[in-house]
């Protein structure tokens, strides 16, 4: 496996972060995922998802590093708006990936980390924080995250959406 530790053998990581990633199996998680395939994106290009097709459209690609290039999405409809994040690391920096999750997670000023493991279907690893409009997760060389904000639409269905299309770009190497 690719990626650092759930305990505290040289880790480094917060208590709250290591008590996350044995509440939501991390590891077990982490353990499934194919070292041998990544996603291969154009992100300019990445469709809109079913359930958004008819919103009102913000797009913009950023190259955020030499490792990390970033799509984002800002679809409104009346006072609804949903923000869909992806990013896009080269298939070799997959420990990236996993570290951008945790961070995400790791975010909040609580004193534990409360999110709670996303559908098993949905990518290698999603969190959802809480009962609110959020999922995100981690597949192959890609984070994603859906936020949905006054509107009627579920996450999920915005997540599973882009997780198809995922999936369709799977490639070996």
């Amino acid at each position: 496996v690719f990626l650092p530790p759930a305990d505290a053998s040289g880790s480094g990581d917060p208590a709250r972060v290591i008590a996350l990633k044995q509440r939501v199996g991390y590891e077990a998680a982490m353990a499934t995922e194919r070292s041998g395939e990544h996603v291969a994106l154009d992100l300019k290009r990445f469709p809109v998802p079913d359930a958004l097709r008819d919103w009102a459209l913000d797009r913009e690609v950023d190259k955020i590093s030499d490792t990390e290039v970033e799509l984002s999405m800002r679809f409104t409809r009346g006072p609804g708006v949903v923000t869909v994040s992806i990013t896009a690391f080269p298939p070799p920096e997959r420990g990236l990936v996993a570290k951008k999750l945790i961070d995400r997670a790791n975010a909040v000023t609580r004193a534990t980390i409360t999110d709670t493991r996303g559908p098993k279907d949905l990518g290698t690893l999603s969190l959802t924080p809480g009962s609110g409009g959020t999922v995100y997760w981690i597949f192959r060389n890609i984070y994603a995250e859906v936020v949905v904000y006054k509107a009627e639409v579920d996450k999920l269905d915005v997540a599973r959406s882009i997780q198809r299309h995922l999936e369709a770009a799977v490639r070996p190497g």
